[in-house]
């Protein structure tokens, strides 16, 4: 687990480059070429899964009142 002493300025870098490398392997695994389109069109499949799994993990944490 990392703790405090990392900054958060590098914990984000290397979430960037993880999801970079995710999304050129994801390209390669589907035998295309990696072109910007390519590209923009996986990170735009990432975005929306980040998203929406993001949307679960908050629903989870902060379960809604009754009254909400």
């Amino acid at each position: 687990m990392v703790g405090n002493s990392v900054p958060i300025k590098d914990l984000e870098f290397v979430l960037i480059h993880v999801i970079y490398n995710l999304i050129v392997r994801y390209i390669k695994i589907q035998n295309k070429n990696l072109t910007l389109k390519n590209f923009n069109d996986a990170l735009s499949n990432y975005i929306n899964a980040i998203k929406s799994q993001l949307g679960v993990m908050y629903d989870l944490k902060h379960p809604r009142k009754d009254d909400e």
